[in-house]
């Protein structure tokens, strides 16, 4: 009878002894968080991210604090639900960044459609603004002419920031252009306005 009582806490003790790090399952999140940080997850899918980054940092904390325990008294288990949630949000950052950069890729696309029009428009307008008497050696207009200089350099950085793949800062760029370049106009429109060179 004593012998029934002592196998089972034996066998226990076995399995507990048996009890490894989850390495496998580690290589698996590491390699999924490396393809997460080659499409800039961090960028694009920052939340995700993070929360992957979280997860892992928890495994490896939960995996050193076992292995400071007693062979007998480890438990993987919870390290590897940790890394388990990992691998779901580094798959997650990964496929959200990818869907991301698309997404900011065509919009950039469109914004620099909009943006070479505004810019030819206020070429134009300029042009004309410079055949009105009251503006010619106009200080205001060659400050004007300066300013959308700047705005045509901001253009071509957009584009080769674009053909570089930074898409991230070309999107952030071609905000910022959008803007300046709606003000410009409307700069223009108040000289031409004021300098009564309005046709």
């Amino acid at each position: 009878m004593r012998g029934w009582i002592v196998f089972p806490i034996v066998a226990g003790l076995l399995l507990a002894a048996c009890s490894s790090p989850p390495a496998e399952k580690m290589t698996t999140v590491r390699e999924a968080m490396d393809r997460a940080a080659q499409v800039e997850a961090d960028v694009y899918a920052p939340d995700a991210w993070s929360q992957a980054n979280g997860a892992l940092t928890g495994a490896e904390e939960e995996l050193a604090r076992q292995g400071a325990r007693l062979s007998l008294f480890r438990s993987y288990g919870d390290a590897g639900s940790l890394l388990d949630d990992a691998l779901a949000g580094a798959e997650k950052a990964y496929k959200r960044s990818v869907e991301r950069r698309r997404e900011m890729t065509a919009e950039v696309g469109s914004t620099l459609r909009d943006l070479r029009g505004d810019l030819n428009l206020a070429d134009e307008l300029l042009s004309d603004l410079g055949k009105c008497r009251a503006l010619m050696g106009s200080k205001a207009l060659e400050s004007l002419a300066g300013e959308l200089w700047g705005l045509r350099s901001a253009f071509d950085e957009i584009e080769v920031d674009l053909a570089e793949g930074d898409v991230f800062t070309a999107w952030t760029s071609s905000r910022y252009v959008t803007e300046e370049s709606e003000r410009f106009l409307e700069e223009v429109d108040e000289l031409a306005e004021k300098s009564g060179c309005k046709t």
